[in-house]
């Protein structure tokens, strides 16, 4: 019997110590992370300043999204190739194309994570989720020791830690941002064919009326053979936030709506303090009665509104030019000689807007998994584009962008050129307006920074009106991802039946009741405290 319950007693304490260590052996690395970080970073050569950042070469695990066809391989740039080979930190690219979004999802929903992700569109319910599941680490206490550029950055622009802070007070990401007035001043570069123009004796158009009136003369003249027979007079992108849209037409009549963002926030505007919906307000309905004006007589893109965006680039940039007028980022320099900014136009009732897009921060460009043992090494590592002079190399031209005596920098080639050198807006960065002040614009950035300065200036929208750099909660996604597309999605339909069939006023009261069916009012309350609450973090 003794020697039974000895038996048992030796078999409840292996069984015991078998628990303890396997319950040792999954926490392991949290508890060395938690309570051993000078013993562990000891062991990987790990130094908190200076280079190399550890004192042999150690791999670390990353997937990035990459546009392959115009870029070299990240480990081939010069600006990550140099960094990588004096901090010894070897970062092992597996590069995504654009749109790789089911993957991304898959990698989420399956827990299965590489060290580090660059710029793969994490979504903040993704990241929240992660999270909340302890697959990420939180970075505050990291970056307070070991990335002082990110700490200046957060200094300079509270924005920025306001942005990336979730509702727990922890931050899981780092941001692209960079305060460049000739980037966030303008989206698009409204512009017309001055050639045209010129043929057939018009002037540039100051109002949306004369603006008709050209686009009327430019159709004549090319019924009439005098332009290109396969000519349109304004080329049109339906409901694109970039590159072709119509949303800067919305602004002259007078309609607050950035078109950014998905679903229903592409409507949204800030009023002091107050968030409003632009879609609901009435001088929408002189707006879609103008463009269903220039759609009837075949004035705008007849297939505005089923044409893909690589088409419609190709479109606009052919040369010599089968377009009266458009928009892009900037003039192509090939085609300069044909088209001239035009200025924003004046509206109906004299309004004369533009719009700005917010201060460019990309936030979840770059997260930390738990499976890296030693995440310390990746804030080191990427505090490195939060330093001024590495911030503007790695986004334009690395050792291309000359530094002039003066401490000023002068660009060098086009935007293809910088990008073979660096990650650009790929990695989290910080370009200080003061930076950003210092950069000489060249070729067709520097273009469009005087376009920027001279044309559209006086009318952009002032920063305090975008509804932007706002996390919601676990509920409020969950409302959101529903109410969101639905709202944003009968709207986008319900313009579109306006331009091609007119009746916006008759059908005006029943737009405005089935958006309360899908839920607007609620979504409103929901965006108007995720707002308040963002305005209000320390």
């Amino acid at each position: 019997m003794k020697r039974t319950i000895k038996v048992a007693s030796l078999a409840l304490l292996m069984i015991c110590a078998a628990a303890f260590t396997l319950q040792a052996a999954g926490s392991k690395e949290g508890a060395a992370k938690a309570g051993d970080e000078s013993g562990r970073l000891k062991a990987i050569g790990f130094s908190p300043v200076g280079m190399p950042i550890v004192s042999k070469p150690i791999a670390i695990r990353a997937i990035a999204i990459h546009s392959l066809a115009t870029r070299p391989a990240y480990k081939d740039m010069e600006v990550i190739k140099n960094l990588m080979a004096k901090s010894n930190v070897n970062v092992e690219f597996e590069e995504l194309p654009p749109g790789s979004t089911e993957k991304i999802n898959l990698m989420f929903a399956s827990r299965d994570f590489p060290d580090v992700t660059f710029s793969v569109g994490v979504s903040d319910k993704n990241l929240w989720d992660a999270a909340q599941g302890n697959d990420v680490w939180a970075l505050n206490d990291m970056i307070a020791k070991y990335a002082p550029n990110w700490q200046k950055a957060f200094q300079e622009r509270p924005i920025i830690r306001k942005a990336i802070t979730f509702p727990d007070g922890k931050i899981y990401s780092l941001p692209y941002y960079r305060e460049i007035l000739n980037d966030y001043g303008i989206r698009d570069t409204q512009f017309i064919n001055a050639k045209w123009l010129k043929d057939l004796g018009l002037k540039m158009p100051g109002t949306t009326e004369e603006f008709y009136q050209v686009l009327k003369a430019f159709r004549k003249g090319i019924n009439d053979g005098v332009l290109p027979k396969n000519g349109i007079p304004w080329a049109l992108w339906y409901h694109a936030y970039s590159n072709g849209g119509e949303f800067e037409l919305y602004n002259a009549f007078g309609l607050w709506m950035a078109g950014s963002g998905s679903g229903a926030e592409k409507y949204l505007s800030v009023n002091s303090g107050k968030v409003e919906f632009g879609a609901t307000d009435r001088k929408l309905i002189a707006a879609a009665d103008y463009l269903h004006r220039l759609y009837a007589e075949k004035l705008v893109s007849e297939d505005m509104f089923t044409i893909s965006g690589n088409d419609h680039t190709i479109r606009i940039r052919t040369n010599p030019p089968i377009i009266g007028a458009g928009s892009e980022y900037f003039i192509q320099a090939a085609l300069e000689d044909f088209f001239d900014p035009m200025p924003p136009l004046a509206g109906p009732d004299g309004t004369r807007r533009f719009r700005s897009m917010p201060i460019r921060m990309e936030t979840n460009k770059f997260v930390i998994y738990k499976k890296l043992a030693n995440p310390e090494v990746m804030v080191r590592f990427i505090d490195n584009w939060a330093e001024q002079d590495f911030a503007a190399r790695a986004s334009y031209g690395g050792s291309t962008l000359i530094a002039n005596k003066d401490g000023t920098y002068t660009t060098q080639g086009t935007g293809e050129d910088w990008y073979k050198y660096g990650p650009h807006n790929q990695f989290p960065t910080y370009i200080s307006k003061a930076t950003a002040d210092k950069i000489a614009w060249t070729g067709e950035q520097g273009e469009r920074e005087k376009n920027v300065r001279d044309v559209f200036l006086p009318f952009i929208w002032p920063q305090d009106r975008h509804f932007a750099y706002i996390t919601y909660n676990s509920d409020e996604q969950s409302e959101l991802a529903i109410l969101s597309k639905d709202i944003g999605d009968y709207v986008k339909t319900s313009i579109a039946g306006w331009i091609v069939k007119g009746g916006a006023e008759a059908g005006w009261d029943e737009y405005l009741k089935q958006l309360e069916k899908l839920g607007l009012s609620k979504a409103m309350k929901i965006y108007q405290t995720a707002y308040d609450r963002f305005s209000t973090k320390g």
